[in-house]
């Protein structure tokens, strides 16, 4: 009789055991062989993801890559922490949205992170983390190209400084390295209503000269929205002749304070007097019988020749009495240049520099300006000689002279003749004349106080 261990090695040779298993596979619930195929699959892509080194980046991520180390030995300069020539730690290029081979998990580690969002009604300010030292004698970084901060190594190549940049963020979306910037992405835009100014404080660029109580106006940086322009069209800190008019900004609170102010009422009735407290022009033109204070031209130092009136009439139509004053509207923020001959280049900003002007009194008289302009036209002067006292007029006269298609003249704004006190010299004061001068042998040019006659 056969032994049991034979009769078992027999049953098992006998049998089809790989049958038995697919039949046993198939007699299985179809939601195990699911559960069993996905983690095939998954174990796969794993594998697979290993051997090739891919990474995975979504659309609304951006991707920083980490290297573990260097083959060649390369080390991060002193003070740096973001790689730009292949260096082992932080790399300064990042990974859009997509599959991205070749970063190995033994030599690479990819950190995935949000991308910077600035929501609509604000700003991002941004704070470097490296980069080049910054100026000592400035409070912000320059500006460099690197598309918005989203190229960090254009912001490093192209000399970017580490600390607070003066460039901003606008509403949208931004793949930015959060390792090499950090982003305050919750700052309100700045917005003056339209019954209110801006009152600007810049908290950047060069020294105010002493004894000057706020910084001239310098041109080209948008109304404060451009810090680097500022600064480099000669921009001092401090509070600013300039202001904001109403409107929307983007200015960066680093760089300038802004403080609303109302706008100043002037009644029907009633001018307003400017005395101001900044200004080059320190003149007076008031005269000696004049004993109340010094007057200067409008834009000096001073008590304002021109008064600020109501402006309620400047849109009006043409009224049914004749008798009223006429005034000229002059085109606001146009610059009015002319070359004198004497004193070179003139320029005046209208509206700023001067306002509308009288041109017909009421009581059915010209006024100073007309008179002069139309006299020269018709007179057929070429050429006008005068006291540098009346460049202010001439920007009026020109405007005339444009409107009613006349030739502009040429100018001389000759020095003002001085006593031996420095008071210009005036008939009514019974002062010497240019005939007395001559005839006690003063030179042409000495009475004109030029060097030459041109």
């Amino acid at each position: 009789m056969p032994c049991r261990p034979a009769c078992k090695y027999a049953r098992f040779r006998g049998s089809n055991y790989p049958a038995k298993i697919i039949r046993g596979f198939l007699a299985m619930d179809f939601t195990y062989i699911l559960l069993i195929a996905a983690v095939g699959i998954l174990a796969g892509l794993i594998l697979f993801s290993v051997v090739l080194g891919i990474a995975f980046i979504r659309e609304n991520q951006v991707g920083v890559v980490v290297k573990r180390f260097s083959f060649k030995g390369k080390r991060l300069p002193e003070g740096r922490i973001i790689a730009l020539n292949g260096e082992p730690g932080y790399q300064a290029s990042t990974l859009g949205p997509g599959l991205h081979f070749g970063y190995f998990r033994i030599k690479y580690k990819v950190e995935k992170y949000p991308m910077t969002s600035i929501p609509p009604g604000k700003i991002g300010m941004v704070i470097a983390n490296d980069g080049d030292a910054p100026p000592v004698d400035r409070v912000l970084c320059r500006a460099v190209e690197c598309d918005n901060f989203q190229n960090a190594a254009k912001f490093l190549s192209n000399g970017g400084q580490k600390g607070r940049q003066t460039g901003i963020l606008t509403t949208g979306f931004y793949r930015i390295n959060p390792v090499l910037f950090r982003v305050i992405s919750d700052i309100d835009i700045k917005k003056i209503d339209s019954n209110k100014i801006g009152i600007v404080t810049v908290l950047d660029g060069a020294p105010m000269p002493v004894g000057q109580m706020a910084a001239k106006t310098v041109s080209g940086h948008d109304g404060f929205q451009s810090p680097d322009a500022f600064v480099q069209n000669g921009g001092c800190r401090g509070l600013q002749e300039q202001i904001l008019l109403a409107g929307v900004y983007n200015i960066n609170p680093w760089f300038a304070e802004i403080e609303e102010a109302d706008l100043v009422e002037v009644p029907i009735g009633s001018v307003g007097v400017v005395v101001s407290f900044v200004g080059d022009d320190m003149r007076d033109i008031s005269g000696e019988q004049f004993t109340h204070g010094n007057i200067v031209r409008k834009g000096g130092k001073g008590v304002w020749d021109e008064p600020l009136y109501p402006g309620s009439c400047r849109s009006r139509s043409a009224p049914d009495s004749a008798a009223v004053n006429w005034r000229f509207r002059v085109p606001d923020g146009e610059e009015i240049t002319f070359q004198d001959k004497s004193l070179g280049r003139q320029c005046a900003v209208a509206g700023k520099v001067f306002g509308d002007f009288l041109v017909w009194r009421k009581d059915d008289l010209p006024s100073y300006q007309l008179a002069c302009a139309v006299d020269d036209a018709l007179m057929g002067i070429t050429e006008v000689v005068r006291g540098a006292d009346l460049v202010s007029s001439t920007f009026r006269q020109i405007l005339l002279l444009r409107a009613l298609d006349f030739e502009v003249p040429a100018y001389f704004h000759c020095a003002l003749v001085l006593d031996e006190s420095g008071r210009r010299l005036a008939k009514r004061d019974s002062s010497t004349t240019l005939r007395g001068l001559r005839a006690a042998g003063a030179s042409p040019q000495s009475c004109l106080g030029v060097d030459r006659v041109r």
